[in-house]
C-alpha cells in the first residue's frame, strides 16, 4: 500500500487530510507532510510527521509514496503548479482523489493532483485537467473541459459543452453559460454569470450586494407588517 505525503501545512492541507481521513473509499495510508524548509513550524501535524521539501525523498521515497500538493490558489494557482513540477522532478507520482460522496461517472476524466470533495456533480464526459480542486455543491457539465491548474469553489456551475482555460479561478456560485469557452487566466468573482466567451486574463464580477436602511429586527417587522 502507498503512502501519500501531503505537500502543505496550512488550511488546505487540513481539508484534504480530514476529507481523506474520513473517506470510506481512501485506500492508501497518510505517511506525513512536507513543506519548503523555509515555511516549516512544527516537525508534527495530525501526530505525522512534517519534513522539509528539500529533503523529502529521503524520508518518504517516491517508491513507495504518491504525494498531493494541497495549496490554495496564490498567482491564479501558480505556486501549487510550480510544487507539482518540482515533485514530478523528485520522482513522485501525483495522486488525486474524488471523495465517495460524489459519484465519478466512468465517462469523466480527472487528471493528476485533482481533488474532488464530497457533493459534486460530475455528469458524463466532464474533464477535469491536472492539479484542479473542485469543491462541495460545485457541478461540472456533460462535455465540459475544465483545463489546468484550476479552482473550482463551492456552487459553482460549468454548464455542458462548454470549456474552463488553465489557470482559472471561479468564485462561490458563479456560473458558466452552456457551450461557451473561457479564457485562460480567468477570474471569475463569486455569484457572477459569464454567458459570452472570453478572452484570456480577464476578470468578471458580480454587483456587490446594497446595504439596507433597515437594521435586521426593523427589517423583518416591515416585512411581516407587509404580509
Amino acid at each position: 500500500m502507498a503512502g501519500i505525503v501531503i505537500f502543505g501545512t496550512e488550511a488546505m492541507a487540513d481539508f484534504v487530510y480530514a476529507s481523506l481521513m474520513d473517506d470510506a473509499s481512501f485506500a492508501h495510508r497518510i505517511a506525513g507532510f512536507t513543506v519548503d524548509k523555509a515555511y516549516m513550524k512544527d516537525g508534527l501535524k495530525f501526530g505525522l510527521p512534517v519534513v522539509p521539501f528539500e529533503e523529502v525523498e529521503r524520508r518518504f521515497p517516491p517508491d513507495d509514496n504518491l504525494m498531493i500538493v494541497a495549496v490554495g490558489y496564490s498567482g491564479l494557482n501558480s505556486v501549487r503548479a510550480q510544487k507539482c513540477l518540482q515533485a514530478r522532478e523528485k520522482g513522485y507520482k501525483l495522486y488525486s482523489h474524488v471523495c465517495s460522496g460524489t459519484k465519478l461517472p466512468s465517462s469523466v476524466k480527472v487528471g493528476e493532483n485533482c481533488f474532488v470533495a464530497d457533493g459534486v456533480s460530475l455528469q458524463p464526459f466532464a474533464v477535469i485537467g491536472d492539479n484542479t480542486f473542485v469543491f462541495g455543491g460545485a457541478a461540472v457539465g456533460h462535455h465540459a473541459v475544465v483545463g489546468a491548474n484550476c479552482w473550482i469553489t463551492s456552487g459553482t456551475v460549468v454548464g455542458g459543452n462548454s470549456t474552463v482555460g488553465d489557470n482559472g479561478f471561479l468564485g462561490l456560485n458563479s456560473t458558466i453559460v452552456d457551450g461557451i469557452a473561457v479564457g485562460r487566466d480567468n477570474f471569475i468573482g463569486a455569484g457572477a454569470v459569464v454567458s459570452r466567451s472570453s478572452g484570456d486574463g480577464e476578470v468578471y464580477l458580480s454587483a456587490p450586494a446594497v446595504k439596507h436602511r433597515l437594521n435586521s429586527r426593523l427589517f423583518i417587522s416591515f416585512i411581516k407588517n407587509r404580509g
